[in-house]
């Protein structure tokens, strides 16, 4: 998917005709697979809109082809659909649902809530927002307190894990430096928990075994950290209930300088 070469996004990202387009968050529903994505703009950088795009018959071979059904959101201006406060978006079904985690600013925000029923997906808007300080539903350019009131949030992934009964929030943040945490809690509305550093840049374990060497990123080193970090934190469906009563998360986390993608685990006692 890409945007068609215009003065916005020309020339900003070399390898691309357009703007950057990143996806966020993806779900299954109904024989479909259904993307969300953000475009991103480097002038300040910036993740500025966020879109719905659909395969409607997912296949092993060929190219997937899919539909952009309509925007979420954007902070272009102050008329976002969800007031600009769902551009880094991660889905959760729940019922007859789709949840949506969402943060606005890029890196410097709270995470807000929002559903719509999975049988209005291909049409725009439908939303509806939770206020967290009421434990109310209301409509989609209400004011609502976020369910993570922490504004330093970034790319996140949400799921429920069956094997321990509860709703598990990953997320990059930049409290305490680049940070990944985890939070827990027993509905898709809340009370999030307090978080839990997963891993964090300032860490000096997590910097000895992870960091490159120079330029040189043997075995388990994958990130050059005097000039780069990680971020998106994407848990695989699955929790692993221990023998000893703890449980393993197994997480895909993207980093760049280099740009690659690696599969980490983190255990909870």
């Amino acid at each position: 998917m890409h945007n068609p070469a215009g003065p916005r996004g020309a020339n900003l990202f070399p390898n691309m005709p357009g703007d950057a387009e990143v996806p966020t968050g993806a779900f299954s529903h109904g024989g479909a697979i259904y993307v969300f994505y953000s475009t991103a703009e480097l002038s300040p950088l910036e993740m500025r809109g966020s879109y719905l795009a659909m395969w409607r018959t997912p296949s092993t071979t060929g190219l997937p082809t899919y539909d952009i059904l309509h925007r979420v959101d954007h902070r272009f201006d102050a008329t976002g659909p969800l007031r600009g406060q769902f551009i880094n978006i991660a889905p959760l079904v729940v019922g007859d649902h789709v949840y949506l985690y969402g943060t606005g600013a890029y890196r410097t925000s709270p995470v807000h809530l929002a559903r719509k029923r999975l049988t209005a997906l291909e049409s725009p808007g439908g939303f509806e927002r939770y206020d967290a300080a009421t434990g109310a539903w209301v409509t989609s350019t209400a004011t609502a307190a976020p369910v993570v009131a922490t504004p330093a949030l970034g790319e996140l992934s949400v799921r429920y894990f069956p094997s321990i009964d509860r709703y598990v929030m990953l997320d990059q943040e930049v409290t305490a430096g680049n940070r990944i945490a985890a939070r827990f809690a027993r509905a898709p509305e809340g009370p999030w928990s307090e978080p839990v550093t997963v891993a964090s840049m300032s860490d000096a374990a997590f910097t000895a075994r992870h960091c490159c060497i120079g330029t040189d990123c043997p075995g388990e080193r994958m990130i050059e950290c005097d000039r780069a970090a990680f971020y998106a934190p994407h848990m695989l469906p699955t929790a692993t209930r221990n023998a000893d009563g703890s449980f393993s998360i197994t997480f895909l986390v993207s980093t760049w300088v280099p740009y690659n993608v690696a599969l980490m685990t983190a255990t909870f006692r």
